[in-house]
């Protein structure tokens, strides 16, 4: 949702909830290496 993107915390907690235990420093790992703003940059 490009007027509500979530943030990699939002996004640590939703993939907790499906068993996957992931920091959120790998996801923002991860969306920098692909080039995917943070979510308050999308946000704009």
């Amino acid at each position: 949702n490009k007027s509500k993107p979530l943030s990699d915390r939002e996004l640590v907690d939703i993939l907790k909830s499906e068993g996957l235990n992931i920091s959120r420093r790998i996801i923002a790992k991860y969306r920098d290496e692909m080039g995917i703003l943070n979510s308050r940059l999308r946000k704009k």
